[in-house]
């Protein structure tokens, strides 16, 4: 398999028996599992909607065009998930206004991506991990009732037939 990593971590992961890494995964099925507890995801806008549709909370680790906003929409507004700020390289030395009511300011560093990542586990475990579950499976609610007859999607999609 072609891939970016460098051959010593895969060889740790391999080594681990915690992980694998393939080319090519079913997505919708791993998210059907029983065992998955949270999606770690760049926020793009097909897997954040596969996730939430299954009720999954996610930790999300934007990288470029509508991944932001899907993270803060996910993080923020459903409050179903976790947003990454360190992993952010061109927000080194800015201030994040995502924590706290003053921000965060962005350090970027190895360390400070490995403390991040800590909490954010940790607070996957906690109170707050347990609050964006559910928050998550609201969500999943919502979306199914969304497609159901009589549903928010047969009423716009009502709406667009009388446009035309």
């Amino acid at each position: 398999m072609d891939t970016l990593l460098p051959p010593s971590l895969l060889e740790r992961i391999d080594a681990s028996g915690r992980g694998v890494v393939v080319g090519w995964a079913p997505q919708q099925a791993i998210f059907a599992h029983p065992a998955l507890g949270w999606v770690l995801t760049h926020g793009g806008g097909n897997t954040s909607l596969e996730a939430l549709g299954k009720g999954l909370p996610m930790i999300c680790w934007p990288l470029w065009g509508d991944q932001p906003v899907n993270s803060l929409w996910v993080s923020r507004t459903l409050d179903a998930g976790f947003e990454l700020l360190e992993v952010r390289t061109a927000g080194v030395g800015r201030r994040a206004l995502r924590r706290g009511e003053e921000g965060k300011v962005i350090d970027g560093g190895v360390e400070a991506v490995r403390e991040e990542m800590r909490e954010v586990l940790a607070m996957c475990r906690g109170e707050e991990g347990e609050r964006k579950r559910r928050n998550a499976l609201r969500a999943r609610e919502l979306l199914v009732r969304s497609v159901e007859k009589g549903g928010d999607v047969d009423v716009e999609l009502e709406k667009l037939a009388k446009f035309f």
